[in-house]
């Protein structure tokens, strides 16, 4: 985002270059272009500049409020991907159990619903699912894998 300002109100020069400054921290680009030689002014001049100057003070706030929050968006997300609580050790053990209990069609379903032909192909995120689907199979003998 780019903003120029044109000023023929000398007087308010080093208030813009102020503001400019603050507002290049927020790495918004910023240009200002002063008269070569002083013109007439007017007060409608000025508080037009004045103007400008406030609402791009808004801007620049908005747009350090809108980094902060995204900022702050980013950093929860980050905090919230955690390791999956079921480990692929723990898929395997209860889809050994499946074998060893004479389930491997089952356990072939299993995969297939899942989206996955074996066991390294199924997605960290389904494993929950496919631990406690396995479990409804397994029955009684689930006990053992908790």
């Amino acid at each position: 985002m780019n903003i120029t300002i044109t000023i023929d109100a000398p007087e308010l020069v080093a208030a813009i270059n102020n503001l400019a400054a603050a507002m290049s921290g927020n790495g918004l680009a910023t240009a200002l272009t002063v008269p070569a030689k002083e013109s007439d002014t007017t007060e409608g001049d000025a508080a037009a500049a004045a103007a400008a100057a406030a609402k791009a003070a808004k801007t620049a706030k908005a747009a350090e409020t809108a980094a902060a929050a995204a900022t702050k968006a980013a950093k929860a997300a980050t905090a919230k991907k955690t390791e999956p609580t079921v480990t692929i050790e723990e898929v395997r053990a209860v889809a050994n159990q499946l074998v060893q209990s004479g389930k491997r069609p089952q356990l072939k379903e299993l995969l297939t619903n899942a989206g996955a032909e074996k066991l390294s192909e199924l997605n960290a995120s389904e494993y929950q699912n496919f631990i406690d689907s396995a479990k409804e199979l397994l029955g009684d003998d689930a006990d053992e894998l908790s």
